[in-house]
């Protein structure tokens, strides 16, 4: 669709005339952007590195702070120069065009070194959680076929357990000590020496194999000449593979998705026209890990584009996000919805300023409406002129498809449900979950997503692929496997995973998000999880169980508390729609991400006719 299609879109819908009632055809959305922002759709021909590297000289940034690590400060110009020399001893050591180096790391300036280099001399990064367990860590080296792994030095005791069953030859060592101010450099190598030992873990070897990668890199240093003839190319380079991102994916089976330049590029892109309100020189919060396709998309590759200083947090404890925000005061930063509950029962926090914000974002999982309606008005309690910016995105579509910042004229029902807008360079499309056919405003199905974002494809695995691209239209669409639906504004509303969806045992289909609102509306419920349960006396589908988790001081109120969640669900849903039991737990229990962890409750509890039990473990 070219530039004056889109334009004559957005006038339809700023003056609400000549529409479809299908908002894939109308992009409603458009109504949100700017006639520049619009003139400026699209991606450039240009790598992950090439794109920075542009914006770097256009805005002359070479002096600005790129990255702040424990208090030291990385200017744009030593980001630069960083990246050419790794680049220039990755080529030395034989890397070549094409060929996936794996990375394992949480953030450290190293790291980001590492991806860009790579991404300048045609090679990828295969980036892959440290935390893993080894057949998962193992399983992701070789399913892209890495002879060439990147690690922080404290991974070694995993790594060699299982390099004899890869094809790894060489091993690349980091440490977080090596970016750090001089002194705290010998002493977190001195705490990394003593941790091990006390651990009885392995200290990481320096030989054939094991490699310090600083010391390497400083063997091949290679200056650089800030000038355009660096972007210069004979050939494309927007649709070759930047980053591969491993992760269970739509489907649910571990897989790594193919992410090009020029997903990543939208995502920065993206951001620049969203109208967040950032201004060069602002402060990112850098808490999402490199290794999520929303960490590096928008964690990293997007606030450098945007000449943003980003605070590296290598080692993130969400309990510890009110203190970093209090610490660094990051104009916008991006979490999980549960890091705001921390943020907004810290004591220190009660008393705080925080009109420094102008971002607080959240995406990764679903918002329930109590946390999104106690958070705006802590927010604004402490000066903030922000209500916080829910996000929606997937690993396939590189961490972004649509986002908050815009909503329009809209009610509050309409500000806490809604997802927001389609990305500028991201298009939606709702589809019956029934028999595939597209779906109008307001009506109820599956979310595909097509546009600049969209993945290439998982790697050397086309069946999983079929499964989620579709072309119609000779158009590429993702399916996400997420339920949702589009109003007449082009807002976006997500109803729920149709992986959560709970199939009854009489076939009806219930999601759960729909008893997870209703019950957080509950004064003295703090949170809620509903999952679907076995009854191990019934074959065929599930129970849908609520968890829920009381405000502190309630706890002598369970039964009321829980015959007053019956009248209100009979009040507020259909009757097949409802609990078929509520249980009152400590806490809701979440994953090494900060996601709600559904499987806990999956795997020990049951369902038994009128009372959910736990399981007796063996």
């Amino acid at each position: 669709m070219n530039i004056e299609e889109l334009l004559k879109l957005r006038s339809n819908a700023l003056n609400h005339e000549n529409k479809t009632g299908y908002p894939h055809l109308d992009l409603s959305h458009l109504q949100y952007y700017t006639e520049d922002a619009i003139k400026n759709y699209g991606v450039p021909d240009l790598s992950m590195y090439g794109l920075l590297y542009k914006s770097i000289i256009e805005n002359k940034m070479q002096n600005l702070v790129a990255m702040e690590y424990f208090g030291r400060k990385i200017t744009y110009e030593e980001f630069l120069r960083k990246t050419n020399d790794y680049a220039s001893a990755f080529t030395e050591m034989g890397v070549k065009k094409g060929e996936v180096v794996s990375i394992a790391s949480p953030n450290i300036p190293e790291v980001f070194y590492a991806i860009y280099a790579l991404n300048k001399i045609g090679a990828i990064a295969n980036l892959i959680d440290p935390r893993n367990n080894l057949d998962r860590i193992k399983q992701y080296i070789n399913q892209v076929n890495s002879e060439k792994l990147i690690m922080l030095d404290i991974v070694y005791p995993k790594i060699m357990r299982i390099i004899e069953d890869t094809n790894l030859k060489t091993v690349y060592t980091i440490s977080a000590s090596d970016s750090l101010p001089l002194g705290l450099n010998y002493i977190q190598s001195a705490k990394t020496i003593v941790e091990n030992h006390r651990k009885g873990l392995p200290n990481c070897p320096k030989n054939d194999v094991y490699m310090p990668l600083t010391k390497l890199v400083s063997e091949h240093r290679k200056e650089i000449s800030f000038e355009p003839s660096e972007l210069t190319t004979s050939e494309s380079v927007r649709d070759n593979v930047a980053v591969v991102i491993n992760t269970s994916g739509t489907t649910g089976t571990p897989k790594g998705v193919m992410l090009t330049n020029k997903n990543l590029n939208a995502v920065a892109l993206d951001y620049r026209y969203s109208g967040m309100n950032e201004e060069v020189g602002d402060k990112f919060l850098g808490i999402m890990p490199n290794f999520l396709a929303y960490g590096v998309g928008v964690g990293l590759h997007m606030p450098l584009v945007l000449g943003l200083t980003n605070v590296i947090i290598p080692s993130f404890k969400p309990e510890d996000f009110p203190k970093l925000i209090l610490k660094h005061k990051p104009n916008h930063f991006a979490g999980v919805p549960s890091y705001y509950q921390y943020l907004i029962e810290n004591p220190k926090a009660q008393k705080a300023d925080l009109s420094f914000i102008k971002t607080p974002a959240a995406g990764g999982d679903a918002m329930d409406q109590k946390l999104k309606r106690k958070t705006n008005e802590f927010l604004q309690r402490h000066n903030c002129q922000s209500k916080i910016v829910v996000g929606y995105g997937c690993s396939e579509n590189t961490g972004l498809a649509a986002t908050q910042i815009y909503v329009g004229e809209s009610t509050l029902e309409n500000e806490l449900s809604t997802v927001g807008i389609p990305a500028l360079n991201t298009g939606i499309r709702i589809v019956s979950l029934e028999d595939g056919r597209d779906l109008k405003y307001n009506e109820t199905g599956e979310v595909l997503l097509t546009g600049e974002g969209v993945m290439k494809e998982y790697v050397n695995n086309p069946e999983e692929t079929q499964k989620v691209i579709e072309i119609k239209d000779g158009i590429r669409h993702l399916h996400t496997g997420d339920v949702g639906r589009v109003d007449e504004e082009g807002r976006l509303y997500i109803v729920d995973r149709l992986k959560r969806m709970i199939v009854r045992q009489d076939g009806h289909n219930v999601f759960p998000l729909y008893i997870e609102n209703v019950a957080t509306s509950h004064p003295y419920v703090k949170a809620c999880t509903c999952v679907g349960l076995k009854n191990e006396k019934v074959v065929n589908g599930h129970f849908p169980v609520a968890f829920i988790q009381l405000e502190e001081g309630h706890e002598a109120e369970v039964e009321k508390i829980i015959e007053e969640l019956k009248t209100l669900a009979l009040e507020k849903l259909p009757e097949r729609d409802v609990a078929f039991d509520y249980v009152v737990v400590d806490h809701i229990p979440e994953t090494g991400n900060g996601k709600i962890d559904y499987k806990y409750f999956e795997e020990n509890y049951t369902y038994d006719g009128g009372l959910s039990r736990k399981r007796i473990q063996n």
